[in-house]
């Protein structure tokens, strides 16, 4: 068999049966994800200990909560370049290791102020491993499993939180807050050193940054046998779409011109929902009489239950489009209503507690899961990075904004209801995403994440027409 003179490597990657090497791939973003979650959600299920311990205003944690999501922010940025200039291998590994370092740290402080200034640089690596974890499933994946890998993988950060609402369940009351900093962190290193040993650099990010790199070539003859790959093979890639330029006006422009500002918008309002909510949850049932155990146990089955809450959004979300988000925040909504009654017994805060935190996680998963449909391919990492961007600043929003509600005069129940009322303007704006969604992206290439069958499509255009 003669020489293969060149090897397109995106069409080999995508076109293999699924193996052990993508599994491999998938299960360490996973891993990731799920260090991810456990990390971040140390300080929101050691909250009431923290304010206990240091006899702190809760507006004070707030601030920490906030700012621990403006170095998430920061980090959403910042490791965009990272990704691109130095690998999806180092933003891996310098993620991992900033997040754990920084939480072993946070088991040392002796102030909420040493707190805040370590929750900030743990936000760096809370903000660059979720695109780097994704780079790494989708560049892997089969073009015809891209989507579950993708959906599938990203469930490690629910379940990540949902790990640490059983160890503040069982080991905080017997090991005190610390235990909350300490188990992430040493385990995070842990992990960072498995990666450190197994994971392999992305072989597109290989194609194109280094195609000669031995690593490369061995791999490819690994995974396709058959092309005959020599040493004279050359890998490529498909040919790359020309830049648009760094500004933001191909985002609004044609259909997006009303896409972008929609999606800006819900990104936001729906964030500072939920950031609130997940910051303070812990805080917010022991006020509505649960104990430390039931606030914490509520927590980890709430983000448990977002699983399947999550992946059956997304299934109708396939069905009819950007609506099954709103189904999902007026069931959120509907369930805080519930939550900010006075003199509700605490089974039922229980019930209401883990349906609320459930259908949270939908909806901020839905809009992680949508917004890449509105844009077409040469502009779609832009407008999922300035989108999400705005998620991030809700997630500064939301938890400093709910601390001082918190230290005022309003009481728990208003607090709820305060915090719920975004979610109806979010339900609004899906409202208007829908619309939009069928007249002018379903079964387009904007749509091409593509999700419905022609029929479907059709039927629902004309329709709305």
């Amino acid at each position: 068999m003669a020489e293969a003179a060149t090897v397109d490597v995106a069409e080999v990657l995508e076109t293999r049966k699924v193996g052990a090497f993508q599994l491999g791939i998938w299960f360490l973003a996973f891993l990731m994800l799920f260090m991810d979650g456990f990390d971040l959600s140390g300080a929101l299920v050691g909250a009431p200990a923290l304010l206990r311990t240091f006899h702190a205003q809760r507006s004070e944690l707030g601030v920490v909560f906030g700012l621990s999501g403006l170095g998430a922010l920061a980090g959403t940025y910042l490791y965009g370049y990272v990704i691109d200039w130095y690998g999806r291998r180092a933003a891996a590994l310098s993620a991992v290791l900033i997040y754990s370092l920084a939480a072993i740290a946070c088991g040392f402080i002796t102030s909420l102020h040493q707190l805040l200034w370590w929750r900030l640089l743990a936000g760096l690596g809370f903000g660059g491993i979720m695109p780097t974890a994704i780079a790494y499933i989708v560049e892997m994946a089969p073009k015809r499993h891209r989507v579950t890998f993708t959906m599938v993988g990203t469930l490690g950060l629910t379940l990540g939180i949902a790990a640490m609402g059983q160890v503040g369940a069982w080991l905080l009351p017997v090991w005190g807050w610390r235990v909350v900093f300490f188990v992430p962190g040493a385990t995070g290193l842990a992990l960072a050193i498995l990666l450190w040993v197994v994971l392999p650099e992305s072989l597109r990010y290989l194609t194109l940054k280094k195609p000669d790199a031995p690593a490369l070539r061995h791999k490819m003859i690994e995974l396709a046998p058959e092309l005959a790959i020599g040493p004279n093979t050359r890998f490529i890639l498909p040919p790359q779409p020309k830049s648009v330029g760094l500004g933001l006006k191909p985002l609004f422009q044609g259909p997006q011109r009303i896409a972008s500002p929609l999606l800006w918008a819900g990104y936001l309002v729906q964030t500072i929902t939920f950031a609130a909510v997940t910051n303070w949850y812990a805080v917010l049932l022991e006020s509505l009489k649960l104990s430390p155990l039931q606030a914490s146990l509520i927590f980890s089955y709430g983000a448990l239950a977002g699983a399947p809450t999550h992946i059956a959004t997304a299934w109708l979300f396939d069905r009819i489009g950007p609506y099954a988000v709103v189904a999902a925040l007026l069931i959120a909504t509907a369930a805080m209503a519930v939550l900010g009654m006075p003199g509700i017994s605490p089974t039922t805060v229980m019930i209401a507690g883990i349906v609320c935190y459930a259908f949270c996680q939908a909806c901020q998963g839905s809009f992680n899961g949508m917004v890449g449909v509105f844009y077409p391919t040469n502009i779609r990492g832009k407008g999922i990075g300035y989108a999400s961007g705005m998620g991030r600043v809700g997630m500064v929003i939301g938890p400093m904004a709910t601390g001082f509600l918190l230290s005022g005069k309003f009481s728990v129940g208003t607090t709820i209801y305060i915090v719920g009322a975004p979610y109806l303007v979010t339900a609004a704006i899906c409202v208007a995403l829908g619309v939009l969604y069928w007249r002018k992206f379903a079964g387009g290439e904007a749509g091409a994440a593509g999700v419905l069958s022609a029929p479907l499509a059709t039927a629902a255009v004309k329709l709305q027409a």
